[in-house]
Parts: structure tokens; sequence; C-alpha cells
């Protein structure tokens, strides 16, 4: 008997963590729960096998609903979505790193890419130089000042529609860029702070208005510093009315294959799909993402 309520303890406790997990858009410490949710999933298991030794088999198999319920749509927003299929506009998301080495060597790799689009984050002083040498191939530049790390900035080989950049919020640039194929196509570059406590949740409120009111469709590259299942990935997703290219176990791997972080993301407008490929850290704490992107209607 004991041992039964301990694992009912242990049970209520878990799904109460587990189900704080999926408030972020209401309650911003979700969100920071969100961070840990694969974790609290793995967890769940022995303790769901716990409860059903110790005979509580009832509340054994309504736990493991609710954790079969939570795992679907993590592992949905996971893959991504049905975007599998990729084209010919390249897009390469990276978060450069203020103080990051390599920077020759990340040019070159940007370069040898074929991207069209650039996304970058973590644009500082010293990697202003790299920018500076990019001009060449990327002539199109637009920047935005952002926090001590260094701005955001959105580079493309296509003409930007005139007058179109802006910084509408902390974190973000926007810029209409002419792409063939396509027409003027809104592209974002955003870099979002760390989740609650810190400032993440006031700057994804920020952010949305302003997606709400850009002129579709969409693309979008960034660090996010929150995983796809969280608030701030979803809904920046809706606001823009896209989707996230998936595929990837992690993009962050400063803490080993043991704490995946998938925090980088790139976004395609709905009807649009997309191939993702990732690559090497080049000096930074991330990888870059190279998306091929196909044009929807």
């Amino acid at each position: 008997m004991p041992a039964r309520r301990l694992m009912i303890g242990l049970a209520v406790l878990g799904l109460a963590l587990l189900a704080a997990g999926h408030l972020g858009r209401w309650w911003p410490p979700g969100d920071s729960l969100a961070v840990a949710r694969l974790w609290l999933l793995v967890a769940a298991l022995p303790v769901v096998v716990g409860l059903m030794l110790t005979g509580a088999r009832r509340v054994a198999l309504l736990s493991g609903l609710a954790v079969a319920a939570s795992g679907w749509v993590t592992a949905v927003a996971l893959s991504g979505g049905p975007v599998a299929d990729g084209g010919e506009l390249i897009l390469y998301q990276k978060n450069m790193l203020f103080d990051g080495g390599e920077r020759a060597a990340l040019g070159a790799d940007l370069i040898a890419s074929g991207a069209d689009i650039l996304t970058l984050q973590e644009v500082s002083t010293a990697n202003l130089a790299l920018l500076r040498m990019l001009r060449e191939v990327y002539p199109h530049q637009y920047r935005c000042a952002f926090a001590g790390v260094g701005g955001v900035a959105v580079l493309s080989r296509h003409p930007f529609v005139a007058e179109s950049g802006s910084c509408p919020a902390p974190g973000i640039v926007l810029v209409r860029v002419d792409l063939p194929g396509a027409g003027p196509v809104t592209v974002a570059s955003i870099h979002l702070h760390w989740p609650w406590p810190l400032q993440q949740p006031g700057q994804v409120a920020a952010i949305l208005p302003a997606l709400d009111a850009a002129a579709g469709p969409v693309l979008i590259g960034g660090d996010f510093n929150m995983q796809p299942w969280g608030w701030a990935v979803q809904g920046i997703a809706r606001a823009a009315d896209g989707q996230r290219i998936g595929g990837y176990w992690s993009s962050f791997p400063q803490f080993g294959r043991l704490v995946p972080l998938a925090i980088d993301q790139v976004m395609i407008p709905q009807g649009w799909s997309g191939q993702l490929a990732q690559r090497p850290l080049l000096g930074s704490d991330h990888l870059g993402l190279l998306a091929r992107i196909r044009i929807g209607p």
C-alpha cells in the first residue's frame, strides 16, 4: 500500500508538470516546463509501469493515455508536418555567435551553399566584417540591433522591395524580398531571449502583432531558444500563417546527445514545402540549417 500511494503521488506530480508544459500560451512558466518535456515523457514510463505493478491499474491507464497524448502532440511539432518535398529556393539559417571563430570558413560555407537568403543572428560588431565580405554575393542586406550579443539580419541575392525593411520589435527584422517565381515575400530573422523567467514571453507578445500585420507570404529563420512544441514557436508560426520545417533532433549540441535542443527554426508559408539539412558549427555554438523550399501557390 505505501508503494502504491508513492506511485500515485509521483503520477499526479508528473502529470501536473507535463500538463503545465502545454500552457505556455496562457502561462509563461509553461514554456519553461515545455523545454523539459522530452525528459518528463521518458520519466513517465517507469511511473506508469510502477502503477501497474502496484495494482493502481485505473490510474496507470489514465496516466498512460495522458502521456501518449502529450507525446503525440510533441512528435507532430518536432516532425514539422508534411513538408518533406524540397525545391529550388534556398534559405540558410545561422546564429553566428557574437565572438565566434572560423568566420572565413563560415563565410565560405554560406556562399558555397548557393543560398538565396541568409537569416542571421548575433551579428555583433566583430561579425560585421563577415557581412561586408558577403556583400559581393549578397548585396541586399538589412540589419536590426538587438541585445549585447548582436543584431539580427537578412541578406539576399535578390533585391528588396524599396523601403520595406523594418525593426518592428526587439529581436526581429522584417524585409520584403522580390523572389523569382514568387514575387514579393516577407522574410524575417528572429532571435528570442531565453524563456521565463527571462524576457522571452514579453518579446514574443511584441513580435506576434508585427507578424500578423506583415504582408504574406512569410519566410522565417531564427534562433528561438525554445523547443518546437513551445508556444513561442507555435504562436509565431500561427501569426505568420506558416509551418516549421522539422526532421532534426537538435541544433544546439552544447549539452550532448542526451539533452537535445531543437531551438533553431525555419518556417515556410502554409502550402509551401521544404527539406532541411544541418550545417556544421563553423565557430558557432549553433548548427546551421539549410532549407530547400518549394514555392507554393
